[in-house]
């Protein structure tokens, strides 16, 4: 019995040293292809396309629609957020995030800067109906220092600068497009 319990903890201990090694490692093992770190402007327009529809027409648009009575039926999935009034910071922290990251204003700069006319005035007028909607829901935000990565915590511009900047936006993208 006791040559039965060494040859279980010597085989136990050979099995954990090999399962430490680095078997799983190297091309095709280690990238993630569903995360990835590098995206060309296309695809990043795909995604700022699909989150800003997300955004413009999700639960931000739902609750409007209700509380301005343009929309009824908040018996059921809406009954929490629009009937009862329970929204909480907590479940429209996600919504604001989207203008931002994923698809949002980190991309439409990505696709302004890549250089393509064509692109970079569609991200132009993209970022000012985000922003000019964004600003309309939340009033004052961080816009202007919002992708400096030096400064963590960006102060919030004004609803009225927000305004001004989405209408300079909306200018150039306006001269891209007729430019590409």
């Amino acid at each position: 019995m006791r040559t039965y319990s060494k040859s279980g903890v010597v085989l136990a201990l050979a099995v954990f040293g090999a399962a430490c090694s680095d078997f799983l490692s190297g091309p095709g093992l280690t990238e993630n292809p569903n995360s990835p770190v590098v995206a060309t402007p296309q695809q990043q327009m795909i995604a700022m396309q699909s989150n800003m529809a997300t955004r413009l027409e999700g639960q931000l648009a739902r609750c409007a629609g209700v509380f301005t009575q343009q929309l009824i039926g908040s018996n059921n999935q809406q009954l929490t957020y629009c009937t009862q009034y329970g929204v909480t910071e907590l479940d429209i922290s996600g919504q604001m995030s989207g203008f931002y990251t994923g698809g949002g204003l980190v991309a439409m700069r990505n696709i302004e800067a890549s250089g393509d006319p064509l692109l970079g005035g569609i991200a132009k007028i993209w970022e000012g109906l985000a922003f000019g909607t964004a600003t309309s829901v939340w009033g004052d935000l961080p816009y202007s220092e919002a992708l400096d990565l030096s400064i963590l915590t960006p102060r919030l511009d004004r609803q009225e600068d927000i305004y001004a900047a989405v209408q300079t936006r909306l200018d150039e993208g306006i001269t891209l497009l007729q430019s590409g």
